[in-house]
């Protein structure tokens, strides 16, 4: 399956707010990390995994990280490791930052571009109460992250720029592409099923509406609605039954 990674910004209906504190100024977003586009086929790429907690699964970013680099035509150096499981929170000298650190000055030796899936699986601001807060983050955070990395380059297989809401919304089509899945709810029963149970109980409503059954008996006998049984005599066995 072909992964879309452009074209896929859209209005945020916190953009407004958003741009008066300045999170959302022209460039902020994109110091010190690029479209994956924007570097040349020859480039090489140290993908950086990580999820919040272990019950999600680094698989799909994996995934995503090989079919963008085969598009891309890069090298991929190698996966640091299986991922990192925990907040990417830069704050203090917490297990993420070691993190941060080991593995950009992995890909500064190798002279490769740190990549990732979005913009949230590097940096990802948080409220007092360690919950995800609904903005991107801010240019001071993102020179924070910046500095943490050794200004080490960074990039993501979609736009920078985008929306917290176009990041979620990615990487929700990267897992359905991933398990070969088109989301939304699994079919209760197959396609066809009404017209297949309407065929094989016409010739009992229609024995039993002779036999002088009323609808709401043939209805009860039959374990359906007594509207489906008018609405069948009415389309099918209106003709058979006036005869």
């Amino acid at each position: 399956m072909k992964l879309r990674t452009r074209g896929i910004r859209r209005p945020d209906r916190h953009a407004r707010e958003w741009a008066l504190h300045g999170y959302l100024a022209p460039g902020a977003q994109t110091n010190g990390i690029r479209h994956i586009d924007a570097y040349p086929p020859d480039t090489t790429f140290v993908p950086m995994l990580r999820v919040s907690t272990d019950n999600q699964d680094i698989g799909s970013q994996r995934y995503g990280c090989e079919v963008a680099l085969k598009t891309h035509g890069g090298t991929l150096l190698e996966f640091c490791t299986d991922g990192y499981l925990g907040r990417a929170r830069l704050d203090g000298d917490g297990d993420y930052v070691c993190y941060l650190r080991a593995v950009s000055e992995f890909a500064r030796d190798n002279n490769a571009v740190l990549l990732a899936t979005t913009r949230n699986r590097l940096i990802r601001p948080y409220n007092k109460r360690g919950r995800p807060k609904k903005r991107p983050p801010s240019a001071t955070e993102l020179r924070l992250l910046s500095g943490i990395g050794g200004n080490v380059p960074m990039a993501t297989l979609i736009d920078p720029d985008s929306p917290p809401s176009a990041e979620r919304s990615f990487q929700t089509r990267l897992g359905q592409a991933y398990k070969g899945k088109k989301g939304g709810r699994p079919a209760k029963k197959k396609p066809g099923y009404k017209k297949r149970r309407r065929e094989s109980l016409l010739p009992q409503v229609e024995q039993l509406l002779r036999e002088g059954m009323s609808y709401r008996g043939i209805a009860e006998r039959l374990e359906i609605d007594d509207r489906t049984v008018r609405r069948w005599v009415r389309r099918f066995l209106h003709d058979e039954l006036t005869s």
